[in-house]
């Protein structure tokens, strides 16, 4: 083997995501049910004393496994099981990203409207934000269950979605320009089933109902923005604190990013609609709810409407999960080999999305593609190699970081394995460990690489583009932190935080409590276990503001401003 210049990568997401085509395998043999391997699986859940979760796997259309394991409600000793309704959380905006193809479908809406024109209270930002912007998590909205937590709220309070809608009236600013970028985002789904109601002239719980339950049969599927209704046959939800469980019901009612609840056989004939849609939809529909979005830059996205669209192993599934306060849904789907599994929680703790990936290895053993021949290694010149060095992002948020000849390559806040690449031309490295590839697409005119095609263990490929490089913050000095203390304003938030420094540290107080600042570099700051971002800003040495940003980038640069509070004497 030729000793050519190495690049290291890092691995940093779980699991990296994008559209590609369908690999072989198709016709491979299938392994026989083993439904015993998948007891054993879910046996750790399997308890009459604990929560746990129903698991059902369809297969060619029919179901051929569907269990309950644990208590849907602990203390009456009810057990989990095909007939219990669980809320689907975020598996809830398939359906509102459906229903918006109807309407677009009856002629009263078009996916390239403006949101505005349904929504006028929504601010005017200054760019166009399309329905289809709001489908794909690309309007650059700030996300209202996180500004929500910022305000005071937490998982187990019962907000109105016209609160959250309130929220986004007072919103200044966004995240990022539309269209640039995708970025989850529960506040795009709040919005579009607002849409709905205004398109139709129901409310969306009754939309869903004539025009998707009913006509589909499915009798045990509920939706309301009542957070405290009466749903027969629901799980009780619960999480785990230290060495015990304790009940958590959540108040759903952000009608259209959540607030469906159902069950796996229900939810059977809602996907069997997709491989047949006689009763509600046409394959136009279909085709419109599998596209998966593209940036304005024309870079594509792995999301398609309340839908991912991903590899596992070289096949293609379609999959998306759900999580509430004591609930986590999955529904996994291989198109090509006609596999769905579907896992419905009420434990907290519980992790439906690796649990499901799981059940695929067992009813796809031996249908994955094998992995292609490694290339023969070469030993790029130097110089080249040097052109690659940079930072690069992903639409998804990933970036590839390549500091002098050591690459790196990470995923928000996940540090992953570091994987060794070699080069098979000027251009392409792979991994000798993994079918990890990355080319880098150098300017006709030369200069340093501007974009690299990567392409990932489980068959997908990314378009990363270079960004400017990190400037590195100032060294830490707290020798004026007493200049920070004070009361901070936030008109987007309509809330008052406060900074105090007590026994040597600073601290920062919000409505649900007070966390310590712990610096980073001068004026900069983390905050709360999550690590916000917590940068102050100053006019010449006096301090005036600082911006708050999630670790997630649900929301960014929320400015808070300095301000005086007066004391009134009765």
């Amino acid at each position: 083997m030729i000793d050519a210049p190495s690049i290291v990568l890092r691995i940093a997401s779980a699991m990296l995501i994008a559209i590609a085509c369908a690999a072989g395998m198709i016709g491979a043999a299938r392994a026989e049910p083993r439904p015993e391997l998948v007891d054993k699986l879910f046996e750790p859940w399997d308890h009459t004393d604990t929560p746990g979760m129903t698991v059902a796997i369809l297969r060619d259309g029919k179901t051929v496994y569907a269990r309950g394991f644990g208590m849907a409600n602990v203390e009456l000793s009810v057990p989990n099981g095909p007939d219990i309704v669980y809320p689907l959380a975020s598996n809830s905006k398939q359906f509102t990203a459906f229903a918006i193809h109807l309407l677009a479908g009856d002629g009263k809406l078009s996916l390239v409207d403006d949101v505005r024109k349904h929504v006028p209270e929504l601010p005017d930002f200054g760019e166009t934000i399309t329905l289809e912007m709001l489908i794909h998590h690309s309007s650059g909205l700030r996300d209202a269950t996180s500004l929500l937590d910022l305000q005071g709220y937490g998982p187990e309070d019962a907000v109105s979605r016209q609160q959250a809608l309130d929220l986004l009236w007072r919103q200044q600013d966004l995240n990022f320009r539309p269209g640039t970028e995708y970025r989850y985002n529960n506040s795009n789904y709040l919005l579009l089933g607002l849409v709905i109601e205004r398109a139709s002239g129901m409310s969306l719980a009754q939309f869903w109902e004539r025009r998707i339950f009913q006509p589909l049969g499915m009798t045990a599927t509920r939706a309301s923005q009542d957070p405290i209704q009466i749903i027969p046959r629901r799980a009780s939800g619960y999480g785990r604190e230290k060495d015990r469980y304790t009940p958590r019901q959540t108040p759903d009612a952000l009608l259209g990013a959540s607030g469906i609840s159902s069950t796996v056989g229900d939810l059977a004939i809602w996907l069997a609609n997709f491989d047949d849609p006689e009763a509600v939809g046409d394959p136009a529909l279909i085709a419109a709810m599998l596209r998966t979005g593209t940036l304005g830059d024309g870079t594509p996205i792995t999301y398609a409407s309340g839908l991912h669209r991903e590899h596992y192993r070289g096949l293609p599934f379609i999959e998306h999960s759900g999580h509430n306060w004591g609930y986590k849904t999955e529904i996994l789907r291989f198109p090509t080999q006609n596999l769905t599994i579907i896992i419905l929680a009420n434990a907290d703790d519980s992790d439906p999305p690796s649990l499901a990936f799981k059940v695929a290895d067992i009813y796809l053993k031996g249908e994955f593609p094998s992995s292609p021949p490694k290339p023969e290694a070469i030993a790029p010149p130097l110089h080249l190699i040097d052109r690659y060095t940079g930072t690069y992002a992903v639409a998804t948020g990933t970036t590839l970081r390549a500091p002098g000849r050591r690459y790196i390559f990470r995923r928000e806040d996940f540090v992953g394995p570091a994987a060794q690449l070699t080069a098979f031309s000027p251009t392409d490295f792979f991994s000798p460990q993994s079918d990890f590839r990355a080319r880098f697409l150098p300017p006709p005119g030369g200069g340093p690489s501007q974009r690299v095609i990567i392409h990932n263990d489980d068959g997908d490929e990314f378009v990363a583009r270079r960004v400017p490089e990190a400037v590195a913050p100032p060294p830490t000095d707290l020798s004026d932190a007493s200049a920070l203390a004070g009361d901070y304003w936030s008109p987007e938030l309509g809330v008052l935080y406060r900074v105090s420094q007590r026994d040597g540290k600073l601290w920062l107080r919000y409505p649900r409590g007070e966390a310590e600042l712990r610096a980073e570099a001068r004026d900069i700051f983390l905050w709360r276990q999550e690590d916000y971002s917590i940068r102050f800003g100053r006019t010449g040495d006096k301090v005036t503001n600082f911006v708050l940003t999630q670790p997630n980038q649900r929301v960014r640069d929320l400015r808070f401003t300095r301000a005086t509070i007066t004391s009134i004497e009765r």
